[in-house]
């Protein structure tokens, strides 16, 4: 797909409760937003379900003056995905398929994720395994080592 992928953009209004998915093999020449505004962009959500993304994805997106771009916003990831950067996502939930082997990547960022709003709020990293059966995502813990857990 040419150029950017939007849930929403409103020049005048909140974005807010929008969906934006990227599947299979698609790719975006630009980036990808769940909502983009001029005052809020919240509660929106990118599903991806592979493919590749040649810019940033957010969750939302603001010019100055907004008042909110975090709150609510999802990345649902359910097959493996390249982006250059994450912006702007309260929640990440990474749904592994069951063919998911040790040492496989789900997400690959080749810039920057930036799991925090910019000022005092992270956000919330959950994990669960693809298919029916599957339990619900669990929120993933951060260990105090400074060694990676295995």
């Amino acid at each position: 797909m040419g150029g950017s992928a939007y849930g929403a953009y409103s020049m005048t209004s909140d974005a807010t409760g929008n969906a934006v998915t990227v599947e299979d093999n698609g790719a975006v020449s630009d980036s990808v937003y769940g909502g983009s505004s001029s005052s809020a962009a919240t509660d929106n959500t990118v599903m991806m379900s592979g493919g590749t993304v040649s810019d940033d994805v957010f969750g939302g997106y603001c010019w100055s003056g907004c008042s909110d771009a975090f709150t609510g916003n999802t990345l649902n990831l359910h097959q493996p995905v390249t982006v250059a950067g994450l912006n702007n996502f309260e929640k990440y939930n990474f749904y592994l398929p069951a063919t998911f082997t040790a040492g496989s990547a789900l997400l690959t960022v080749t810039g920057t994720a930036d799991l925090t709003d910019g000022a005092s709020r992270s956000s919330t990293v959950n994990v669960g395994i693809n298919g029916a059966s599957s339990p619900p995502c669990k929120r993933a813990t951060k260990s105090s080592s400074s060694t990676p857990q295995r």
